[in-house]
Parts: structure tokens; sequence; C-alpha cells
């Protein structure tokens, strides 16, 4: 819900809400954030990788995030945030503050992660959250990229492990793009039994079909979830 009438947000806040209050904020290189909430457990559905929340980041403005990690003994979520440009979700997460209280709902729907020895994963900054949870998560098995600005590299680099970290240029999935068709150029079929394409919607029908036409992944082992789209605000 990337927006709604003012009595709506309230209401949903109310209803479908968690309390919660910043407990770090910790900028980890020029576009990525790290947010710490400490909030409690929600009682109808346990916080896990990969689910989405959302944060109101406006009067009638929310955006959705997925969990990175949470520490239930210490009662704190951990929600990775990609910032760029200056659009509500970052100017939003940008500008919170340590001991500041926040509303989180959800959690909603997650990845599902799907039995399999080997996951390739593909996606760009705005998937780095979801991908560090699943990684930490287990089990071991992930092979993939994601594509960063040049500035995030380093600070990608240490959140999943075991991944290309490249470089993004002009055109969004254009570096993703060149490490699939030159991995698979060397390797042959791709080694993994389920592929996870998530982040940048037009992005994602390229890798799809790259995946279709030059490997022996099983269209449904391909799972894809669009984070953004190009021309389009919020999903």
């Amino acid at each position: 819900m990337p927006t709604m009438p003012v009595p709506l947000a309230e209401f949903a806040e109310r209803k479908l809400g968690c309390a919660g209050t910043i407990s770090a904020a910790d900028r980890l290189s020029p576009g990525l954030l790290h947010l710490q909430v400490s909030c409690p457990q929600p009682r109808r559905k346990r916080w896990a990788p990969g689910q989405e929340i959302e944060f109101r980041v406006g009067t009638r403005a929310f955006r959705h995030y997925n969990v990175l990690a949470y520490d239930e003994p210490a009662g704190v979520l951990g929600v990775l945030i990609h910032l760029h440009g200056d659009g509500p979700g970052s100017t939003w997460a940008g500008g919170r503050e340590v001991g500041e209280q926040v509303v989180v709902l959800g959690p909603g729907g997650s990845l599902g992660q799907r039995p399999a020895e080997r996951r390739l994963l593909l996606g760009d900054a705005t998937t780095l959250g979801t991908f560090a949870g699943m990684i930490a998560a287990g089990p071991p098995g992930f092979v993939g990229a994601v594509e960063v600005a040049a500035a995030d590299v380093a600070a990608a680099e240490k959140l999943v492990p075991g991944l290309a970290v490249v470089p993004a240029q002009a055109e969004p999935g254009a570096a993703l793009r060149g490490w699939l068709t030159a991995s698979l150029a060397d390797l042959g079929p791709v080694p993994a039994d389920v592929a996870y394409l998530l982040g940048h919607a037009q992005t994602i029908q390229e890798l799809r079909t790259i995946l279709r036409s030059s490997s022996t992944l099983d269209r449904r082992a391909i799972v894809t979830k669009p984070y953004w789209s190009t021309g389009k605000a919020g999903l």
C-alpha cells in the first residue's frame, strides 16, 4: 500500500502496527542504512528473514522493506534500507534518530524458501536485506550476484558473503545481465536448484528470459518478486 487517504493510514497503523523504538541507525555506506528497532514479537506471526514490513514514511505514504534479522531475546528487529534520491522512503529513513518512536506494520508475506541444495540469488541494492537474511538463516548453498552503486560495494560484500557484488552501470540491470551471461558461458547450466530474482521489475523479466533459454531450471523453480519498477513510485 504505497499511498492511502490519511484516515485509512492512521487506522492501518493502529490496527496492524507494532509500536517500536529506534535503537540504532548505522549508515553502512552512502546508500545503505541499517535500522534496528526495539519491538515485541508479533503474536499472530513471528518475524523471519525475507518477510515484508512497512513503515509510514509520509502523511499518506507507506514503503515496504524486508526483515534482515530479529534478535528474539533482545526484541530487536533489523532492517536494511537502500537510500537513493529524495523519494519519500529515503527521506524518511535518512532522518531517523535513535530513541525515536516508530510503528512497524507486518509482518507480511515471505518468499517461502524452497527446499534446495543450491540457490541462485540475483538482485540489486533493494534486495540486500532479503538476501543477507536468507544467507544468515541458512542452510548454506548460495550462489549469485547483486548490483549496487560503486560506493556501496564494500559494505554490500560484508552483508552477502558468497555472492558476487558488481558495480551498477547507468542502465538498471545491465551489470546483473552481464554477470549472468558470463557465468552461463563459463559454467554452462546454472549450478542451482532454485533461482530467486528480486528487485527491479524490468530486470527480473530480462534475467528470467536468460535463465529459461540458457539453463536447465524449470520455470517453477524460478521465484520472482519485484520491489520497484521504472516509472512507478513504490510497490
